[in-house]
């Protein structure tokens, strides 16, 4: 539905006096592994939740450890302080929160304020 309505909305602007569209796109694949568990601690921690809870979020991100194995060879456990783990109910939930207070900018304020 969200690119049916971009779809729409460039093809409008195309239709109306712009001569071109730029767009950007993102690959959002490797977005969970990019979490900093610091970042994303200090924001757990500003949220309106049960301390209690918060502490425990914070918990299950500590102390992570991870390992590769291949064709039977496993490398020696290592730190990671980054990430949230996938395949879990928090993982989701914890990347929502890393990227809740993202500010979206809306495309024709930013080109009016440019022309002024």
């Amino acid at each position: 539905m969200a690119l049916i309505k971009c779809q729409h909305t460039w093809l409008t602007w195309l239709e109306g006096d712009a001569k071109y569209v730029r767009v950007l796109s993102f690959d959002f694949r490797k977005a969970f592994d990019s979490v900093p568990h610091d970042i994303l601690c200090e924001k757990l921690k500003k949220l309106p939740i049960n301390p209690y809870v918060t502490n425990w979020l914070i918990s299950f991100l500590e102390d992570r450890k991870q390992r590769v194995v291949v064709d039977g060879i496993e490398t020696e456990y290592l730190n990671i302080n980054r990430g949230v783990p996938q395949g879990t109910v928090l993982g989701p939930v914890l990347f929502s929160i890393m990227v809740n207070d993202i500010k979206t900018v809306n495309p024709i304020n930013q080109l009016s304020s440019r022309m002024t």
